[in-house]
């Protein structure tokens, strides 16, 4: 058998029972809670810390005020996915998810899933566009003024490719016998 402690034995009670009060805990007065439960209602986008330098308060105690009579605090998080979602919802449809990305200054992969949460449609690059595109801007940061064997070393590729991107992309180049741009073909006279 087990012994029972002297508690148990003599009030019948068992020790895990919560005491019981006489009266209520007397909290502030109703009507200072409830106009401060409007001030909570009308500043959620607001930090606890913040919403109690209103009151003179600490943030443990708006916190305890939310909790008991059950206001939602808009998460910051929450505000700002919803800040993204509507710029995504503003912007002209067709853009690819860098060019998405680039605008709304975050990573690619951040763009992207805050696109789908908007319903953006992308235009997605194949491998060719991103070659494209690739060597587009590298001809385009060269300095003016290079003939074909020049660029061809410079972007560290073959003449007869450096010649086809060059044609291809409209980027003039000398003809290395002249000190006019134009475009030289390869044998031809």
């Amino acid at each position: 058998m087990s012994k029972q402690t002297k508690s148990q034995s003599n009030s019948g009670e068992s020790p895990m029972e919560p005491k019981r009060w006489s009266q209520p805990p007397k909290y502030a007065p109703w009507r200072r809670t409830r106009g401060r439960l409007k001030i909570i209602r009308k500043n959620l986008t607001k930090t606890d810390a913040e919403i109690g330098r209103i009151f003179g308060i600490t943030r443990a105690a708006v916190y305890a005020l939310r909790v008991r009579f059950g206001i939602a605090k808009k998460r910051a998080n929450i505000q700002r996915k919803e800040g993204f979602i509507s710029l995504v919802r503003k912007m002209r449809s067709g853009l690819t998810p860098q060019e998405m990305a680039s605008k709304l200054e975050l990573p690619e992969v951040q763009a992207r899933y805050y696109g789908n949460f908007a319903g953006y449609r992308y235009r997605f690059l194949d491998r060719k566009e991103k070659t494209n595109r690739y060597w587009n801007n590298q001809l385009k940061s060269l300095p003016s003024g290079l003939t074909i064997k020049m660029t061809a070393q410079r972007l560290g590729i073959s003449y007869h490719y450096t010649f086809f991107l060059c044609k291809k992309f409209h980027h003039e180049v000398l003809d290395g016998r002249s000190s006019k741009p134009r475009m030289r073909v390869p044998g031809c006279h």
